[in-house]
């Protein structure tokens, strides 16, 4: 696996691992038991309300950390912003997987990819399109005309769910980590895409545009195989495209910004991203604490 180049990145990888945790132990919830009353820090809620509390107290904290970074002096460039908005996308994919298995992988409703082609299909391309961008780059800092990169090695498409998530994460990390320091005047470097000439801005878009053509060809998928969302399903999906706005909001910050201290006294940055992964599990045990016992 990739791994993260940075302590902001290796932080946001340890908090999906953990969210993976917390989440798996939240499928199962019914319909009929988000009406359970659960035990909150304000006064009994439904878990309903505890299930959202997941993408609200998310995005209550990424405003927050939104102006700290500002206020930190942080900006993105042009090419931070773009990989950005493949971050976002990357959330609305995740979500689209929640509550599928080992077992959805291999369904294949007529005339359509099995799970597995277009999961494999997607890391392949995210990876070729960074060789791709990378070596134009190259080409045009060295002066010289633009050729075809060498093609990826094909991506497997066998393994289980768990490893194709491993590997949209590593395809990912590397691409962060190669393309977010792109300067300003690379983004005019000639490319080919599909038989037209681009550039590179056009070329890092792609990233963001083809993750999500698929995000909704999975979404069709799952309607086709019947495979739609729970109610608990689906609103854990929306704290996964909370994740991918949180997300973007850090692509290429730097690792000194975990540790200042906010002129007005917030918490940094580093206190934030824990309190964030915390409160998950305080979350999950009070959804946990309010199912019937047997």
């Amino acid at each position: 696996m990739q791994r993260p180049s940075s302590e902001i990145r290796s932080i946001l990888a340890e908090m999906r691992t953990s969210r993976r945790s917390v989440f798996d132990d939240l499928l199962s919830v019914t319909e009929a038991q988000m009406n359970e009353e659960a035990q909150w820090a304000g006064g009994p809620m439904s878990v309903r309300f505890m299930f959202l509390r997941f993408p609200d107290h998310e995005e209550e904290h990424t405003l927050q950390i939104d102006g700290l970074l500002a206020n930190g002096g942080f900006h993105q460039t042009p090419a931070q912003r773009i990989l950005a908005a493949a971050e976002v996308t990357r959330g609305d994919l995740l979500a689209t997987l929640v509550g599928l298995s080992d077992g959805d992988l291999d369904h294949t409703p007529e005339g359509e990819w099995p799970l597995r082609w277009t999961l494999a299909h997607i890391i392949q391309v995210e990876r070729s399109y960074a060789r791709a961008t990378m070596h134009a780059v190259a080409l045009f800092q060295a002066s010289e005309p633009w050729d075809a990169p060498a093609p990826v090695e094909p991506e497997p498409e066998d393994g289980d769910l768990a490893s194709f998530i491993e590997r949209l994460d590593a395809a990912r990390e590397a691409a962060i980590e190669s393309l977010s320091e792109l300067p300003n005047d690379a983004l005019g470097a000639p490319s080919r895409w599909a038989d037209r000439d681009v550039d590179v801005r056009f070329r890092l878009m792609r990233l963001a545009h083809h993750e999500r053509e698929h995000t909704a060809h999975i979404l069709k998928w799952r309607h086709q195989s019947r495979r739609v969302h729970t109610e608990a399903q689906h609103l854990l999906g929306l704290a996964w495209r909370a994740r991918g706005v949180l997300n973007s909001h850090l692509v290429g910050a730097p690792d000194e910004l975990l540790d200042r201290g906010p002129t007005n006294g917030d918490w940094p940055l580093r206190r934030l991203l824990d309190h964030i992964a915390s409160t998950e599990h305080f979350l999950r045990n009070r959804i946990l604490n309010a199912m019937p016992r047997s």
